[in-house]
């Protein structure tokens, strides 16, 4: 009886430790795709601040 309660203890660890592992590699794909969106906002950010600048000289010069 012992040996079987050993032997059930020891797969329920082991799915546990499994589970764990799947949810780490969930994490970590979540974690770098998370990653690239803030790159692409990043990069769409320096586009709009330079069509601003742009914007701006051309005011300047028609104003003047």
């Amino acid at each position: 009886m012992e040996k079987e309660d050993f032997k059930n203890r020891f797969e329920e660890i082991k799915q546990r430790k499994k589970d764990k592992e799947v949810q780490i590699i969930k994490t970590v794909a979540l974690i770098k795709s998370t990653k690239g969106d803030l790159q692409k906002h990043k990069n769409e950010l320096k586009i709009i601040k330079g069509d601003m600048k742009q914007l701006k000289r051309q005011f300047k010069n028609e104003k003047i």
